[in-house]
């Protein structure tokens, strides 16, 4: 190791840390001109990674080294290879901060992608494989970490050993870590990928489909223990299970729909999980309508995403006085996300699964002393004329009735969703209305 490249390279990052813009802007183009060109810039960034007492230092060498991979890893000296190799393991494995773990995971995986394909890291994988069921929690942590970032890069060579990754992943599942398990979950994601995209693959569908209970069971779990940061990633992985091929998810489809409405309708849970739901559930009536008609789920849909939108809001008033048809915070709540899945679902389902079940409830709803209550049913029937405009133009006369109850409500917030579904009306029922 050059120990003055070395130590004039640390010098200029520690300069891109300092609170001054025009310091930062020279010390970025000295590295980019005077020490990222030179094959000694890649190696270097590992070992301050691996050996510097300054935290933030570690994590953007480690950020840095990442970016360098591609074009410098293969021209490092084979000998010099190998000891990155064993550092990088042993650092990611001890080192007390996740973040710079993780970041360190990335820097292998990098490497992985270049070096599994040539077979030159042959003890990576049994390296993971064995560390995913050590006895020290962070090393399992991280082994299955590790694992998910090389997976999420396609690594055609590990192809062969889906069925074993399905034997380790359904192991992880029951990990006593709850990082172990999500991150298995979004390693399970990376693989399901393969499965349905490779016809050679495809006779794992079926082990892939039975490990659905385990992982509803701890998407659950992770909800219940008010994990928002672990809901969410295990959200991104359902979302993606969604849009998977019938094969590989078979009946849990509507486990995972029933959870997501019941996850939606708690009003005890974040309204940004909640919100996350209703995407879910807008992702399955977009990919997975014919699943949700033969299971008869359109009624249960409609109804849970009305009660939605009668929920009470504070600020209701507030928001009418600078009210924006093209609001764009106004979908991150759970009412108005409510409102737009009635609309899809009135497009995409049949009048009997969607648009029915909303009007049989909206008589109830006009009579509730609830001022809320009240503008939902009139919000709602607006929505639903827009997804299902033939279907309700053969039920104007009940429909108009509703608007014009609404129109005569002493609630500022009644009048107004009377008002919109009335503007509904006239554009998609112009003949109608006349």
């Amino acid at each position: 190791m050059d120990q003055q490249f070395l130590s004039e390279l640390e010098n200029t990052l520690l300069l891109v840390q300092k609170p001054d813009s025009n310091i930062i802007k020279q010390a970025t183009e000295s590295l980019k001109k005077n020490f990222y060109p030179n094959p000694l810039a890649l190696p270097s960034l590992i070992h301050i990674l691996t050996n510097s007492q300054d935290a933030s230092l570690k994590q953007l060498a480690a950020v840095e080294a990442k970016k360098l991979v591609s074009t410098q890893w293969e021209d490092t000296d084979v000998a010099l290879q190998d000891s990155i190799r064993e550092s990088l393991i042993k650092f990611a494995y001890t080192y007390e901060s996740e973040k710079i773990r993780h970041s360190t995971a990335r820097i292998i995986s990098a490497i992985a992608d270049l070096d599994v394909a040539n077979d030159k890291w042959p003890t990576l994988l049994q390296t993971l494989v064995g560390g995913a069921s050590d006895s020290n929690q962070q090393v399992r942590e991280m082994s299955v970490f590790i694992l998910f970032c090389i997976l999420e890069l396609t690594p055609v060579a590990w192809f062969s050993h889906i069925g074993d990754f399905l034997n380790l992943f359904s192991n992880t599942l029951q990990d006593s870590s709850v990082k172990v398990q999500v991150c298995s979950i979004s390693a399970l994601d990376a693989i399901s990928a393969f499965i349905e995209e490779d016809d050679n693959l495809s006779g794992f569908a079926p082990q892939f489909c039975a490990l659905f209970p385990q992982m509803i069971s701890i998407l659950k779990n992770v909800l219940a223990s008010n994990d928002s940061e672990n809901t969410k990633e295990l959200f991104n992985s359902f979302n993606s299970f969604i849009l998977l091929d019938s094969k590989l998810v078979g009946s849990n489809l509507t486990e995972i729909i029933k959870f997501m409405t019941e996850t939606a309708l708690n009003v005890n849970v974040d309204e940004e999980i909640r919100v996350y739901a209703l995407h879910a559930l807008l992702n399955c009536i977009s990919y997975r309508k014919s699943k949700i008609q033969q299971a008869k789920l359109g009624p249960i849909l409609a109804t849970s995403a009305l009660r939605i939108a009668c929920e009470e809001d504070a600020e209701a008033e507030d928001k009418l006085e600078v009210e924006d048809e093209e609001n764009e915070n106004e979908e991150d709540q759970p009412d108005t996300t409510a409102l737009r899945l009635l609309a899809n679902l009135a497009a995409e389902l049949p009048a009997s699964q969607s648009v029915q079940p909303v009007l049989e409830l909206v008589p109830q709803l006009l009579s509730s002393a609830n001022q809320f209550e009240r503008r939902a049913a009139l919000s709602a029937i607006g929505v639903v004329s827009e997804g299902a405009p033939d279907y309700i133009s053969t039920q104007l006369p009940k429909v108009i009735k509703y608007i014009e109850a609404g129109l005569q409500d002493p609630s500022i917030l009644v009048k107004a969703a009377a008002l919109r579904s009335l503007g509904y009306l006239s554009s998609e029922l112009k003949d109608g209305i006349a």
